[in-house]
């Protein structure tokens, strides 16, 4: 089975069995078109290890140039997909015992103008 077979019965197992918004789908279909484009649509599934996880993080921080917070909204996605092909038993997570550390920066409050602060 090819990646876009596998993304495309994940979406409507999204759309139909869990029964995901609309908005939802919209960006899990942006997320997984990502890893299509990085891995290759036609890349057979079984061909997915750690390895294939690695150069999508690093499409998606050297190509994509992504903030920390997309990146993280694209991997989950990903994680998603593969957790379901393992409980439908169509192929292996590589994302176990894979340790991946995607550090957001802490923003800090804006600060008050001296006019805009109530006594």
């Amino acid at each position: 089975m090819t990646l876009q077979h596998i993304t495309q019965m994940f979406l409507q197992h999204c759309r139909y069995g869990k029964k995901l918004s609309e908005k939802t789908l919209a960006a899990y279909t942006i997320d997984l078109n990502d890893f299509l484009a990085c891995l290759g649509s036609e890349r057979a599934l079984i061909t997915c290890d750690r390895d294939a996880i690695r150069q999508f993080l690093t499409y998606l921080q050297d190509v994509k140039q992504l903030k920390a917070s997309s990146i993280k909204r694209r991997v989950a996605c990903v994680k998603a997909m593969f957790r379901w092909l393992e409980v439908e038993e169509l192929a292996d997570n590589p994302f176990h015992k894979m340790s991946i550390a995607i550090k957001t920066p802490h923003l800090l409050p804006k600060s008050l103008c001296a006019g805009s602060a109530e006594t």
